[in-house]
């Protein structure tokens, strides 16, 4: 197989594009839209035809080529409508010379590297009917939705962005302000999906006051809802807002071949908060190669071992 590198003014975005949307592991974060705004400088290993591809998300830190994974981009690695196999997977990674490497690849490529680890993806199938996918809650969100029902909630579907972006700024310590460059990243995602309709907001109110307590933004692509962030103020959160607004839009989008990617998380009370809807671990691989910053810290901290729950 012919591999060739591509600066990103090279890469001819439309055939790439038609790939990742005909790939069997296709996804929002390997878009050229989406890595043209989180990644600009983003280079493409690729096959002369397209048929095989991988984005690489190449910089330079302390003045040495590293590859790293952009915020807010679960996965990427390599993507095809064929099957990719271990040869293929070695194939590309040994085609990448930088001397430090963490990727997070995705769910079609289980590699059997040494240095892979692998991390836990929570998706639920909305195929079935509302009250099918409801029966395979957990019993203690059925619980608390019958609690929730007697709160006097309502959905808000008509937010506007800018203003949502605002409160996310302010009030959440992973978003916000503890952190502007993962802001930053969020602002332009979230912007750039509203320009191309792909964007989906809801949010949850009180009835009676009308006060927004807890807002979410999704991205919808091809058949998948990817769920990006939410805020919910101490309010919602007593209230259990955001529970609330995950099971109105099952409700909205269940029975219409959709899949919600919930995301995955490291963190155990999140990771269980997706799994008590049913959702489905799927596990990808994180691939570690460091050849020169032996006592640099340059990933993100995860635990010692893999948390993937069912």
């Amino acid at each position: 197989m012919e591999l060739i590198i591509l600066k990103n003014k090279k890469i001819d975005k439309q055939k790439y594009d038609t790939s990742i949307r005909e790939s069997l592991n296709g996804t929002v974060y390997a878009a050229s839209w989406y890595l043209d705004t989180i990644f600009p400088d983003w280079q493409l290993i690729t096959t002369p035809d397209y048929s095989f591809v991988m984005p690489l998300t190449l910089k330079r830190k302390y003045g040495i080529a590293c590859v790293l994974q952009p915020i807010l981009c679960q996965q990427l690695g390599i993507f095809s409508k064929e099957k990719i196999t271990q040869e293929v997977i070695d194939l590309f990674l040994s085609k990448i010379s930088a001397p430090y490497c963490h990727i997070h690849l995705n769910a079609g490529n289980q590699t059997q590297l040494n240095q892979s680890d692998l991390r836990a993806n929570y998706v639920l199938n909305l195929n079935e009917d509302y009250e099918i996918i409801k029966n395979n809650y957990r019993k203690d969100t059925k619980d608390r939705l019958k609690k929730i029902e007697k709160n006097n909630l309502l959905i808000d579907k008509e937010l506007d962005t800018q203003t949502v972006l605002k409160l996310v700024k302010k009030s959440s310590p992973v978003y916000g302000m503890n952190n502007l460059k993962i802001y930053e990243s969020l602002k332009k995602i979230v912007t750039k999906a509203e320009e191309k309709g792909l964007l989906l907001s809801r949010g949850v109110k009180d009835k009676v006051s009308d006060d927004l307590i807890a807002v979410t933004f999704f991205i919808r692509w091809e058949n998948t809802i990817y769920y990006i962030c939410s805020y919910s103020s101490e309010e919602g959160k007593k209230r259990d807002a955001i529970r609330f607004l995950f099971d109105d839009l099952i409700k909205e989008f269940s029975g219409k071949n959709k899949i919600l990617d919930f995301e995955g998380s490291v963190i155990q009370s999140i990771a269980l908060f997706y799994i008590s809807f049913g959702a489905k671990a799927v596990p990808y691989p994180v691939y570690h190669r460091n050849c020169f910053f032996r006592f640099i810290k340059m990933g993100r901290k995860y635990p010692a071992k893999p948390l993937i729950l069912t």
